[in-house]
């Protein structure tokens, strides 16, 4: 039971294979001073998220969905956020982190996030020759998987994927090794850059990294839900509030029954409100509502019943107040060109 809570958040903390972008506000965005051996303070000034306005209105009458709270219906529009993949150039990453940083500290947020990005990819590559030798010959003769990330250590892989994978791991040593130590451990503050510089991907990535803790993942659903009214962000939210089956990397967060019953009200009624906009089978639209059926018992079963009208009239809230409700993603590719 405890997968299937995990899996209502799973778009929220899976890593993306791809960097993408939406319309960005360009806040004010100072440095401090620092020495090799800490990495870059970032700091992003004047921003204001009322001011984002990423969302691209469908004006069509199909995309009018319409749910019921509480007795209540309500009429909303499904919109979608313009967001857009965008790949690197193959480039040495310290070229890149030199572009890139410019770019990021000038007032451009996806440059911000695509830097956090790539760092956090070479930080999967041992900065020591020695090191990384040592993880490719454990690869050749052990099959074990030569990241630097301890989360993989001892991890087998596949006879028939060694040969890729040793590849892949030559290159981006060659790749990567240009950046300091330094360098290496600014990941998560170009993500925060990227976020409070409007752009939604950076959510994304700031959500993700390691080290940050699970009331601030929490608030970061919330902002893609009150900024962006991003319907999945909702279903998140209903599982990491929760005080059951917490899905790894919210396991500090604080509890709030009432809220996040709340959230899910809003989440499974706009889903299902989707699915069948979509034209999803009926086998699909049957089990969507049976997760969600248990999904409900178990977030409401210690609610009182005064507790669960509240709940009730604050998803009615929510939804009626957010003007951006309700926005999914659509997404198209395209590289990235850095100037000379």
């Amino acid at each position: 039971m405890k997968l299937m809570i995990s899996i209502f958040i799973a778009v929220t903390v899976i890593a993306a294979l791809l960097y993408r972008v939406v319309n960005l506000s360009e806040p004010t965005i100072t440095v401090s001073d620092h020495s090799n051996e800490n990495p870059t303070r970032l700091v992003a000034s004047d921003h204001n998220r009322n001011q984002v306005e990423p969302i691209n209105q469908i004006d069509d009458i199909n995309n009018n969905l319409s749910i019921t709270i509480a007795d209540e219906s309500i009429s909303v529009t499904l919109k979608n956020l313009e967001l857009t993949p965008f790949a690197l150039p193959d480039k040495d990453a310290i070229y890149l982190y030199e572009k890139l940083s410019d770019k990021a500290l000038a007032g451009e947020a996806v440059a911000a996030r695509l830097l956090s990005g790539l760092i956090e990819e070479c930080n999967e590559t041992h900065v020591d020759e020695a090191l990384h030798n040592e993880s490719l010959d454990r690869l050749r003769e052990h099959q074990e998987y030569p990241s630097a990330n301890p989360k993989f250590s001892g991890i087998k892989v596949s006879e028939d994927m060694i040969q890729q994978i040793d590849d892949y791991f030559v290159k981006q040593y060659s790749k990567c090794k240009g950046l300091t130590l330094s360098q290496r451990k600014e990941s998560q503050q170009w993500a925060r850059l990227a976020a409070d510089g409007g752009d939604f991907l950076g959510l994304e990535q700031l959500a993700r990294h390691p080290d940050t803790t699970g009331n601030e993942r929490v608030a970061l659903l919330e902002r893609k839900w009150n900024d962006y009214g991003f319907i999945d962000s909702v279903t998140g939210l209903a599982a990491a509030l929760s005080d059951y089956g917490k899905p790894p990397g919210y396991e500090d967060t604080e509890v709030d029954n009432v809220k996040a019953f709340a959230y899910f009200l809003i989440g499974s009624k706009l889903n299902v409100a989707v699915a069948e906009k979509d034209g999803q089978s009926s086998i699909a639209l049957t089990e969507l509502r049976v997760g969600n059926d248990t999904f409900e018992s178990l977030v409401s079963r210690n609610l009182t019943p005064a507790e669960h009208l509240a709940a009730e009239q604050l998803a009615l809230e929510m939804i009626k107040n957010n003007i951006n409700c309700c926005t999914r993603d659509s997404r198209e590719g395209i590289r990235l060109s850095l100037s000379e």
